[in-house]
C-alpha cells in the first residue's frame, strides 16, 4: 500500500513539475528582420531616443501607434527602406519565450518586462534587414551606454561608397560598379548574383555594338544595329545608376550620423 503511494505522489509530483516548466512562446513581429531585447528596468526603452537616432540617420516618421513608431528614407526614384522602433510591455501569465533570429529570450511567470528593438524593411532580403536593425540597435545604444559607446571591441569600420569612383567604375562597366556597391556591403543582398548579372547584361550589349556592322543585312541595318545596342547600354547605364543611388545614400547617411558600426553584422 505504502509503495503505490509513494508511486503515485512521485507522478504528481512529475505532472506538476513538466507544467511548471512548460512555456509559453511569444510570437513578435518580423522576427527574422529585427533585433530585440527584453529588460525589467523601463528607463532602458526610449520612443524619444529612438526617434533621435532615425532622424540622425536622416530618416521621417511615417506612422506610430502605442507600441510603435515607423521611419523611411526616400532614396530618389528607385526606392525607400524603412525601420521601426517596436516597445510593449509584457507580463506572462505562465513561463514564456521569444525565439528571436538567433537567440531565445525567456520571460518568467508573473514578471513585469519590456521588449522593444528595431525592425527594417530594405528590400534587400532579411540579412540584410537584420544588420539595418543591428545598426539601429546599436546607435540606440550608443546614446544610452557610455560605456558601449567608449569600447572600440564593439565596432568595425565600414567602407565608404563614392558617389564619383562608383559613376567612374560604373561607365566602364556596370558590373565593374556594382562590386564596388556590393563589396563589403552588409546592407545589400544577392551581391553576387548582381553584379554576375550586370557583367553579362554589358557583354550581351557588345553583340550588336561590334557585332551589327557584320551580320546586318542591308548597309541601314549595319548603322542602326550598332546604335540601338549604344543607346540601349548608355540608358541601362544611367537606370542601374539610379538603382544603385540607394546603397550609396544609405553608406552616406550611416557615415554622417556619426554613429559606430557594430561587429554584429552579417557579411
Amino acid at each position: 500500500m505504502k509503495k503505490t503511494v509513494l508511486i503515485g505522489i512521485t507522478i504528481l509530483l512529475s505532472i506538476n513539475n513538466l507544467y511548471s516548466q512548460k512555456q509559453e512562446k511569444i510570437k513578435v513581429p518580423r522576427v527574422n528582420s529585427s533585433i530585440y531585447k527584453t529588460t525589467i528596468d523601463s528607463t532602458e526603452v526610449s520612443f524619444k531616443i529612438a526617434e533621435k537616432v532615425a532622424l540622425n540617420m536622416n530618416m521621417k516618421k511615417y506612422h506610430e501607434n502605442a507600441y510603435s513608431k515607423s521611419y523611411k528614407c526616400n532614396t530618389g526614384s528607385l526606392g525607400i527602406y524603412s525601420t521601426a522602433f517596436i516597445s510593449q510591455p509584457l507580463k506572462p501569465a505562465i513561463n514564456a519565450y521569444i525565439k528571436t533570429f538567433d537567440n531565445k529570450l525567456d520571460l518568467k511567470q508573473n514578471e513585469q518586462v519590456y521588449l522593444y528593438g528595431f525592425t527594417s524593411a530594405l528590400a534587400e532580403g532579411k540579412k540584410a534587414d537584420r544588420n539595418y536593425s543591428r545598426m539601429m540597435m546599436s546607435a540606440y545604444k550608443q546614446e544610452m551606454d557610455l560605456d558601449y559607446l567608449n569600447n572600440s571591441n564593439n565596432f568595425i569600420t565600414l567602407k565608404q561608397i563614392e558617389k564619383s569612383e562608383y559613376w567612374k567604375r560604373n561607365w566602364i562597366n556596370m558590373g565593374y560598379g556594382m562590386s564596388y556597391i556590393a563589396k563589403d556591403n552588409p546592407f545589400m543582398g544577392s551581391k553576387g548574383f548582381a553584379v554576375g548579372f550586370f557583367y553579362l547584361w554589358e557583354a550581351l550589349h557588345y553583340i550588336p555594338i561590334f557585332g551589327g556592322a557584320f551580320f546586318g543585312e542591308t548597309q541601314q541595318d549595319k548603322v542602326a544595329i550598332p546604335l540601338i545596342g549604344l543607346t540601349s547600354l548608355i540608358v541601362w547605364k544611367g537606370m542601374i545608376g539610379g538603382i544603385s543611388s540607394k546603397y550609396i545614400k544609405m553608406n552616406k547617411d550611416i557615415h554622417k550620423s556619426g554613429y559606430k558600426v557594430p561587429n554584429n553584422l552579417e557579411f
